[in-house]
């Protein structure tokens, strides 16, 4: 009679090592393939975060805009001041980031959440109440992860779109909706300083590792901020009619050749300025340049 004292019982069932392993496996296998979608599904939502902030700041530069008779905001309004923390004097500067921060009212908002200091969060040259800089030659500045588009030879090579004697009109834009303001970027480990925007050095754009880039930057001497793809790959725009979305950085910097150009043909990087830079080495003697 099953159960009834005396009786004997059936051994218990145990894994055997070459199970216990094929377990361990299966598992290691599954972890494996979770983690990085699990980690691009944190991005997505960081990229979004962004995205948001990058709208914000659209609808700033709008606002500045129309209170300012159609003119575009400057780069920086070339007045240093000193502001005294903690019994030390430090020096800020208002730049575009500071002219249009009445429109926003919230500091953070410069911020990328998926920017560190090895990703380009930098510090800008504005002063912030909230700065995470407490100590050292930073203390006080504004923490940004966001960079003017100043890639521009209209009249010089150093960004005459925002010149400080006259600012340019939204009108001098040819296209507001397909030309960027600033997008997802900071600072790189070559930069010379001025993070806060990226500067035409008259030949073209570079990256980091052409095959898998992280960051794009102006080749030349005077290299400052770079444009970042720190959302798997890419990155958040802003474009000049107030728009914000989401492009890979490969996509954000592509050049594309434009016969009419310089008279004989040249590169271009459409999203990034409408005029001709010259000197990109893929785009000499009117060849057509590397996508």
């Amino acid at each position: 009679m099953i159960g009834s004292p005396g009786s004997a019982r059936a051994p218990r069932a145990a894994f055997t090592l070459i199970e216990l392993l094929v377990v361990i496996a299966i598992i290691a296998i599954l972890a494996a393939i979770l983690f990085p979608v699990f980690a691009q599904a944190r991005e997505k939502a960081r990229q979004t975060s962004c995205l948001s902030n990058t709208k914000q700041i659209g609808l700033a530069l709008q606002m500045y805009v129309q209170d300012y008779d159609e003119k575009l905001v400057l780069n920086n309004d070339g007045n240093w001041y000193t502001k005294t923390i903690n019994g030390t004097d430090y020096s800020f500067i208002n730049t575009w980031m500071s002219l249009i921060q009445p429109y926003i009212k919230n500091y953070q908002l410069y911020r990328c959440p998926s920017a560190s200091e090895g990703t380009g969060l930098y510090a800008a040259y504005d002063y912030s109440p909230d700065s995470p800089w407490t100590s050292g030659d930073l203390t006080g500045s504004l923490a940004s992860a966001y960079t003017l588009n100043n890639y521009y030879t209209y009249e010089n090579t150093y960004g005459s779109l925002f010149e400080k004697t006259a600012p340019s009109a939204l009108a001098a834009i040819e296209a507001p909706a397909g030309l960027v303001f600033c997008a997802d970027g900071g600072q790189w480990p070559g930069m010379a300083w001025d993070p806060e925007q990226i500067v035409s050095q008259g030949a073209g754009i570079t990256y980091d590792n052409p095959t898998d880039p992280n960051y794009a930057v102006a080749v030349g001497t005077y290299s400052q901020g770079a444009l970042y793809g720190r959302h798997n790959k890419g990155g958040n725009s802003v474009f000049f009619d107030g728009h914000a979305k989401f492009l890979k950085l490969k996509e954000l910097t592509k050049s594309v050749y434009d016969a009419t150009a310089g008279g004989t043909g040249a590169c271009i990087y459409p999203y990034l300025s409408k005029k001709d830079v010259s000197g990109f080495p893929a785009c000499a003697d009117g060849q057509k340049p590397l996508q």
